[in-house]
């Protein structure tokens, strides 16, 4: 019964985004929508940039001690966070995106980093169903609060902004809170105050060395991720990255519901019987994925002029990729997953590289050819073959035991 309770509220996400992207096209307009898709990506990557793969070495570290001082890793994250926040506004106001924009996804950037080692600290305690429900309670406040601001005063990119960036913080609070109430964090924390500066400056020193590798596969992942976004909109035309944003954003959803599938196998790396229950799940994640990519591909014109409009209709052909490209990328994020937990930083590293020279490679080639469709077919490529190699490089190290 608890399986299924976490894969219900898991489910809460996507189908949250599935209800608020009529409101976003139709409320911000293909341009709008663009803007609003390159101010997400860029709060995702300076985010992910400033916890400086904090949240996989305290992960690795957790499954091997049991028990850690995040001290110094709070102070580095804290740290790269703040400097990843100062280039984000400068950069979103070069993209041309409005300050009061820029400045909600700047603030928010350091928060968000550090909320991102209290997944670590959950997956560690086995508390998956609080990582649901930190996915379902924000998501569907967010497209309450969309729903509400599109019927009364009308949406624009900043509001859109500020409400998604504000129920992300919730849920970051509401999981500090929920580990802080069940001893969690206490038990996984070793007490690091009263230590010598030069031992608190050595430990930091160690964590951004440790972080190193995961630094440089997040840029990877970021430019395998987010590049479309940035390269459409150097290559292409405003309406194309409007297109290929509000497709795009209905089928990363799926990757709410990986997380359920990515969260179970990260914490059976922690038990003595791991290759098969991951295994399992992952057995369960593609039997669902089958169905749920005909089904797609069944209803993907009506559902697209009915939802998004008749403007958005060229984006019909993306959003069929896009299918193909969701499957690949939610197996993606599970392999990768347990790399990070399995301490392969050198993996994870290589195949996010070899992940970002198709990307960049192939979106060079495509997009001026065939605009959102050919970013569209640049992801699945990259995704595909990314996640055949991760899988390959876990399963070996589970079999090895590593």
């Amino acid at each position: 019964m608890k399986r299924w309770i976490e894969l219900a509220l898991f489910a809460v996400s996507p189908l949250s985004a599935l209800l608020a992207a009529p409101l976003l096209a139709r409320g911000l307009g293909p341009d709008g929508r663009g803007d609003f898709a390159l101010a997400l990506a860029v709060f995702s990557l300076g985010a992910t940039l400033g916890n400086f793969g904090q949240t996989e070495r305290v992960g690795s570290l957790l499954r091997d001690r049991g028990s850690i001082s995040f001290w110094p890793s709070r102070i580095l994250v804290f740290s790269a966070s703040t400097a990843a926040s100062c280039v984000a506004f400068i950069s979103m106001l070069m993209l041309g995106l409005d300050p009061k924009t820029a400045l909600v996804v700047s603030l928010a950037i350091p928060i968000s980093s550090l909320g991102l080692l209290l997944r670590a600290i959950a997956v560690a305690a086995g508390r998956v169903l609080l990582l649901a429900i930190q996915a379902a309670v924000p998501s569907v406040f967010r497209v309450a609060m969309l729903g509400l601001l599109f019927v009364s005063v009308g949406l624009t990119t900043y509001l859109a902004t500020l409400v998604t960036v504000c129920t992300s913080i919730a849920g970051i609070l509401l999981v500090r809170i929920a580990l802080s109430a069940s001893g969690d964090i206490q038990a996984k924390s070793l007490n690091h105050r009263g230590a010598p500066a030069s031992e608190v400056r050595r430990d930091i020193y160690t964590c951004a060395v440790q972080g190193l590798p995961i630094v440089g596969f997040t840029l990877c992942v970021a430019v395998m991720l987010r590049a479309d976004i940035f390269m459409l909109t150097a290559l292409s035309t405003g309406d194309q990255v409007g297109f290929y944003a509000a497709t795009v954003a209905i089928t990363e959803a799926a990757l709410a519901i990986s997380a359920a599938f990515k969260n179970r196998m990260q914490a059976a790396v922690y038990t003595d019987d791991a290759l098969p229950r991951v295994r399992h799940e992952g057995i369960v994640m593609v039997s669902l994925l089958g169905p749920a990519i005909v089904g797609g591909q069944l209803v993907a014109e009506p559902f697209i002029i009915h939802f998004f409009g008749s403007p958005f209709a060229p984006a019909i052909p993306a959003f069929r990729v896009l299918l193909f490209a969701a499957a690949a990328q939610m197996l993606l994020d599970c392999a990768q997953g347990l790399l990070a937990v399995l301490g392969r930083q050198r993996a994870m590293l290589a195949t996010s590289a070899f992940g970002a020279v198709i990307t960049i490679g192939s979106l060079a080639v495509l997009i001026p050819a065939f605009g959102a469709v050919g970013a569209a077919m640049s992801s699945l490529f990259a995704y595909s073959a990314v996640a055949a190699t991760s899988w390959f490089l876990v399963v070996m190290s589970l079999r090895s035991g590593r």
